[in-house]
């Protein structure tokens, strides 16, 4: 059956969108494949259109607002392969120009003994989870062999991943003069055993332990305050199985809200996943319902950019975006959001991802202000990390 030429916006897509507005970069690594042009957009045509759809269309823009997306001519005109190996394969990977009206694009590039497929897009287009299932896809199809078995890296490329990791890292934050960088990689079995012992969610518990113990750091220099945890998750009941639903893209993307005093007790500030599902459901059809969709989208952007811009000088932020584990050797650099330039601990990605085929670990990317480190001890803090990782129930009953 063909695909409709044109669909509506979803109005929770483009709540996504102007959520977190800034461009997504996720990166594969594979043993070397054949990227020759021709072949490489030959193999992901069928692909987008037979099985990620949504990636087919464009975003058509009328009176400052989104009007709908219409089906574009050619599937695969946002993917990016180099004629030849290019001198900076950074730029290459990290590009500077806008996107498109697709508001995605794939780079496929050559990179000491590696083939990198990087995937960038913004929440107009889809969640976290959508853009990795559609990255893992297409370096699936492009390396060829067995789609269920996921590429392993020998130690030589596993090394160069490292070094091109640490790369795009470091000039990311060579443009944010205000951020530190830190990066933990945890054993998953002992992250996994401490959450039980909290009896929580993985989701859920990991925000909590994080933000119990940054409580904890900062009364420890009299610095203690409120802290608003925010964690963003999948819902478990949504399926993702491709074909997707070409008009849906940020389905099933949760948002949870927690308040954490300063003792380090805790306080849901929403109901549950299915509290959350039915908030999105109000929004969309009160959005559809609003009779100027222009007057109504200008206002939600002033809104959430006053939002942003305010500074809650009274508590702490802890932001956690929780992607899930995966068995492919995937990287995502994480955004240094200026906006965070304060003092407040801000984001954290956690990804889980499998070291040499057998060690399963969980990967935390902080990027604390160096405002907020004048007074937070960082080592104190992963030395509290650690302690309650090495003696999880012991820790939970003393707390």
């Amino acid at each position: 059956m063909s695909p409709p030429r044109t669909l509506p916006l979803d109005p929770v897509d483009l709540l996504g969108g102007m959520l977190i507005p800034e461009a997504q970069t996720y990166l594969v690594a594979t043993p070397p494949f054949d990227l020759d042009p021709g072949r490489v957009r030959a193999r992901l045509a069928p692909l987008i259109t037979e099985s990620f759809g949504r990636l087919g269309y464009r975003f058509r823009r009328r009176l400052g607002t989104f009007a709908g997306l219409s089906l574009a001519d050619d599937p695969t005109a946002p993917v990016h392969v180099p004629d030849v190996a290019p001198a900076d394969p950074l730029a290459a990977l990290a590009p500077t120009r806008p996107l498109d009206d697709r508001h995605w694009d794939l780079t496929v590039v050559g990179h000491e003994g590696l083939a990198l497929v990087a995937l960038r897009f913004d929440h107009l287009v889809g969640h976290g989870d959508l853009g990795r299932r559609f990255l893992v896809a297409c370096s699936d199809r492009l390396r060829g062999g067995d789609p269920t078995t996921p590429p392993r890296l020998d130690p030589s490329q596993s090394a160069a991943f490292g070094r091109l990791q640490a790369a795009l890292t470091a000039r990311a934050q060579a443009a944010a003069a205000w951020a530190e960088y830190r990066r933990l990689d945890l054993g998953a079995d002992r992250v996994r055993r401490l959450v039980r012992a909290m009896g929580l969610s993985f989701s859920d518990g990991l925000t909590l332990w994080l933000a119990y113990h940054i409580q904890a750091t900062n009364r420890a220099t009299g610095h203690a305050r409120p802290l608003d945890a925010l964690g963003f998750r999948m819902d478990p009941a949504t399926s993702l199985e491709p074909p997707l639903d070409p008009a849906l893209g940020n389905a099933g993307l949760l948002v949870e809200r927690w308040q954490v005093d300063p003792d380090g007790s805790f306080e849901r500030l929403d109901r549950g996943p299915a509290d959350a599902r039915r908030g999105l459901e109000r929004f969309a059809a009160f959005h559809r319902a609003f009779p100027v969709k222009p007057l109504l989208d200008a206002a939600l952007r002033q809104a959430l950019a006053a939002a942003r811009r305010r500074r809650h000088a009274g508590s702490d932020k802890l932001v956690v975006n929780n992607l899930g584990p995966t068995a492919y050797p995937f990287f995502r650099p994480i955004f240094f959001d200026p906006q965070n330039d304060g003092d407040q601990l801000g984001l954290v990605y956690v990804d889980g991802h499998t070291i040499d085929g057998h060690s399963d670990q969980v990967q935390l990317q902080l990027t604390p202000p160096r405002r907020y480190l004048e007074h937070f001890p960082w080592d104190d803090f992963e030395r509290r990390l650690h302690a309650s990782l090495a003696d999880p129930e012991g820790w939970v009953a003393g707390r």
